[in-house]
């Protein structure tokens, strides 16, 4: 949730695999402890944003998360789930052309076909709600009134084109 104020809310509840882990773990390269070791160093990288409220690493490069963020992207600037290295979903505020941007992250194409091939993919819906001027998006699915509208992308692949939609802003509050 976005308004146009720039007050955000960014929830997530669920999974998502560490890149690291998983590029080892395929190769067959990674003892036991050294994924201890990488388990225990993301958990604490992870650990410094409050906004993350539970982690639990449940094997096979995957972490069952609860993330809850909220702020204000005028003030904030940028917000990035998971982080700038592992990026899911960004938020920004580009105040030279007074937008506020929201993009989805992509997995390069050279990693695509190595993590399908073990059975990864990306699957998932994205929502966006606000009540602020939208002037472009590539949602799947727009629903909502005059007043405030919720788009909604529905992610069957890590092939899906990223989610992306730009928000006109308002100035923001002095």
């Amino acid at each position: 949730v976005i308004n146009r104020e720039g007050d955000f809310r960014m929830s997530y509840v669920g999974e998502f695999s560490d890149s690291t882990i998983l590029t080892k773990l395929a190769a067959d390269d990674l003892t036991v402890e050294e994924e201890d070791e990488r388990v225990e160093t993301l958990f604490r990288d992870l650990s410094r944003d409050p906004s993350f409220t539970q982690i639990v690493y449940i094997g096979n490069a995957v972490f069952e998360v609860t993330y809850d963020a909220r702020g204000n992207i005028f003030f904030d600037k940028t917000l990035t789930f998971v982080r700038t290295s592992d990026r899911i979903v960004t938020l920004a505020y580009v105040e030279k052309t007074k937008e506020i941007t929201m993009r989805g992250g992509t997995v390069p194409i050279n990693f695509r076909d190595r993590l399908l091939a073990l059975g990864y993919d990306m699957n998932g819906e994205l929502r966006l709600t606000t009540d602020a001027e939208v002037i472009d998006h590539n949602a799947t699915e727009v629903t909502g009134d005059d007043e405030q509208k919720t788009y909604l992308w529905v992610i069957q692949s890590m092939n899906d084109p990223p989610p992306k939609l730009v928000i006109a802003a308002d100035d923001p509050p002095a």
